[in-house]
């Protein structure tokens, strides 16, 4: 029993690949791979009620390709049933990245409502890590950075419990990363700890593969 010998319990929750896109499938948007929000923000309010009723603290690691920006168009208005030309995709810059997470964002508003209720910063604190992967590099933006902290409601007294756009976790001895960088050749980033082509220093790489999904796959 941790807590009679005065420890705080503690526990890791590791998730990654949800590729969560710009929803709609069943508007016909056959680009969405994430089904699963009802069932994602029931298994967070479990983790809440298990951590506030047993006082575990829990550290949430996300490892990467959690947003699937390869396939969300960079549009104002996203309709589900339109198919979207390749330059919508292709376009990486950082506005075109916040136009993709706004998309997310509205369309998926219960998985971030539910990551908000999950942060504590009294005991049992519980805190939130996402590490980028090679579907969604675009983390590495600091405006995405700063509107997803938003998004989770990590702001004020709660900012210092997510951390954002990292390429590995390391705490309590337990290490974690996507693991694309020791993969084929077309999903990997020139410098693995840094998803910026050196070409154009203020835009997130676009390895072959990523071109692959935007101009063939879509």
């Amino acid at each position: 029993d941790f807590r009679r010998r005065g420890v705080p319990r503690k526990a890791k929750i590791v998730i990654s690949d949800t590729h969560i896109g710009a929803g709609g499938v069943a508007e016909g948007n056959r680009l969405e791979d994430f089904i699963s929000d009802v069932e994602f923000v029931v298994w967070l309010h479990e983790l809440i009620l298990e951590s506030n009723r047993d006082g575990i603290a829990m550290d949430l690691i996300i490892n990467g390709d959690w947003i699937e920006f390869l396939q969300v168009p960079a549009v104002a208005r996203f309709e589900p049933s339109r198919q979207y030309e390749a330059a919508t995709y292709n376009d990486v810059a950082e506005l075109a990245a916040l136009k993709r997470l706004e998309i997310v964002y509205e369309r998926h508003p219960g998985i971030f409502l539910a990551l908000a209720a999950f942060l504590n910063a009294s005991p049992p604190q519980r805190t939130l890590t996402v590490l980028f992967g090679n579907h969604d590099p675009e983390l590495a933006y600091p405006g995405v950075q700063a509107r997803l902290a938003e998004m989770v409601g990590a702001v004020y007294e709660k900012a210092h419990l997510v951390v954002i756009g990292r390429r590995t976790y390391f705490e309590d001895g337990v290490y974690i990363e996507h693991g694309n960088a020791y993969t084929e050749s077309v999903d990997q980033f020139q410098d693995p700890d840094s998803p910026f082509d050196p070409q154009e220093p203020n835009r997130v790489e676009h390895p072959s593969g990523s071109r692959f999904v935007t101009n063939f796959f879509n």
